[in-house]
This record gives structure tokens, sequence and C-alpha cells, in this order.
């Protein structure tokens, strides 16, 4: 038997404004308001009373009118999701982030319109002011979380089961250009399961909610930070590896990583566009401790020759640009 009471956001849009050149020590950040885009239906209920005369006298009786307005999208601030994101840009000691109240002030004109788009040229504008070099530019394309109950088989207990998904769709560009650096989707995922004694219509708790942005953030900051920075091998020691992440990003220990020599970039002859890289996974290895600004790993998989300077990605994530 389930029960399941869902949250669900139809739209959500980001701006990030990067003030540093590309692969710079400390890129500059501003991040505005994040947004919520929620669809909304309007109607009007008019209750009118009439009087009529029949053969078998007064009749009395009540007509409804309704009258129903198209939807509206309604534009809801979120506070709290931004200044975590913000947090976890500061931590991850990658970025210098710029004060939001300034960057709210400058940008805060700037919103979305009905169909969900942003004029461009506008935030370039406005981050050329700011003194920005990248923007970051993202619009969350899901957000769902719920609450279900599943019967413990042999007892009169249940799982009280919550779990919730965010997706974000990225895009860093140049302001000098509008040129379009890269395009990528972020992703918050969490999954509770506890043993209650009866089924009820809570819905999901803040605590969940809370860790649901915190998932976002900590994806959103990765995904960011390797734009300029991969995440890399900085040491190596027989099986053993350090690489440049640590607690400021979030890594856990036991996680596997798959190792990535990647080669030189292959262009077009026209264009000089960049069409991908040729890259081999010389290596798995799992993070065996943590430390604040740096990851140990062991090898435990692949018999290559493992070099300072190649790139983790999480084992089973396919190959990027």
């Amino acid at each position: 038997m389930n029960r399941h009471s869902h949250v669900c956001v139809i739209v959500c849009g980001l701006m990030l404004i990067l003030t540093a050149p590309l692969y710079a020590k400390t890129p500059t950040i501003a991040v505005p308001r994040f947004t919520v885009w929620t669809i909304e239906h309007q109607g009007k209920v008019t209750a009118k009373s009439y009087t009529g005369m029949s053969p078998l006298g007064v009749t009395e009786y009540k007509k409804i009118e309704v009258e129903k307005l198209e939807s509206i999208l309604k534009e809801i601030e979120m506070p709290v999701l931004t200044d975590i994101f913000i947090r976890h840009l500061v931590r991850s000691s990658k970025f210098t982030v710029l004060e939001r109240a300034k960057v709210d002030k400058l940008l805060g004109e700037i919103r979305m319109g009905e169909d969900g788009l942003i004029d461009q040229d506008k935030i370039i504008k406005k981050g050329k002011m700011l003194g920005a070099d990248y923007l970051v530019i993202g619009a969350v394309v899901q957000a769902d979380a719920g609450v279900g109950y599943k019967q413990v088989p042999y007892t009169e207990q249940y799982y009280r089961i919550e779990e919730g998904i965010i997706r974000v769709d990225l895009r860093v560009i140049k302001t000098a250009s509008g040129e379009i650096l890269t395009a990528q989707q972020g992703e918050g995922q969490v999954f509770n399961k506890t043993m209650v004694g009866s089924m009820s219509v809570n819905p999901v708790s803040n605590d969940f909610q809370h860790d649901l942005q915190e998932a976002l953030a900590t994806d959103l900051t990765a995904k960011i930070a390797d734009v300029f920075y991969p995440f890399k091998v900085v040491l190596v020691k027989g099986k053993t590896i350090m690489a440049n992440r640590g607690q400021n990003f979030d890594i856990m220990p036991g996680t596997a990583y798959n190792i990535i020599r990647r080669d030189a970039p292959i262009k077009d002859p026209d264009t000089g566009t960049v069409l991908g890289r040729e890259e081999k996974i010389v290596a798995t290895a799992k993070v065996i401790d943590v430390q604040e600004k740096l990851c140990i790993l062991e090898v435990f998989e692949g018999n290559g020759v493992v070099m300072k300077g190649d790139v983790l990605r999480p084992r089973g994530e396919s190959a990027q640009e």
C-alpha cells in the first residue's frame, strides 16, 4: 500500500557571472537570486439566486457561474537555495564570490519572460558592468519530491520513503562574444528510508528538502569547477594517488572514480571548433581518505600507469568534451 504527496517545480532560473580569464587561478563569480517559476490557474466562481414563476407556484433556484482565466506564470525567489550554492562555491576555494546584494541590485530588474527565456544581451551588458568575463546561465528542468510508504513483510511496520530529484541545465557563456563554452546538466538526488509504526500524510521533511538542495549545490559547484579546474591527479605513489578535491567538494570515502587519460583536443579543420577528445580509462580507484582540499585514493582495478594530470570522473559517468 502506497500513499504519496508530491511537490513539483516547473522551471527555475539561475545566472552566474565569472569575472576572470578562463583557467585563471581564482575566477570571480557573481550569483544573482535563484528563482522558481510555477504555473497557476486562476478562476472566478459566482453564485446567483433566482426566483421564477411556474404553474406550481414560486420556484427558487441557484445558478453558479464559473469564469476560467488563462494559466499564468508566477516567479518566486529562492534565497535559501541561492545562499547554499554560494556557500559551496566559497568553500570550494576555487573562486572569489561577489556579494550577492551587489549583484542583485544590478541584475534584479532582469527577469525571465513568460516564454522562459532570459534577454541574453541585457545579461551580458550587466555582466560587463560588474566586470564579468563569463556568465553561467541555468534553468531547473525537473524538481520533484515525494513521500511513500511500503509495508515491511510479515510485520505491522512500514518503511517511510522520501525521495527527490532536481536537474539543472547549465551554460557557460563568454560575455565578450556570447559564445557558449560548455553546456551540461547538474543534478541533485536524495533517498531516505526509515521504519515507522504507521502511515501518515506528512509531506517531505525540512531536513530532506535541505539535503536535496545541498546535493544540487554540490553537483553544480563541481560542474562549474570542471570548466576551469578539472578534478585531477596531483601526486602518484605506486597504487596510491592524491587528487585536488576534498571536503571542499564533498568527496566521500568509498566513492570510486575512473582515472582518465585525455589526449589533445580534436578540432574541425575548417572552423577550429573543438569536436572532442580521445580518452581512455587507465585505472579505477577508490577514495580511502579525505582532507580539506585533497583526497587520497587507492587503485583497485586496471593495469594502466596513472600519471600526474590525469582526470578523475565518477565511475560509470559518460565522457565529456
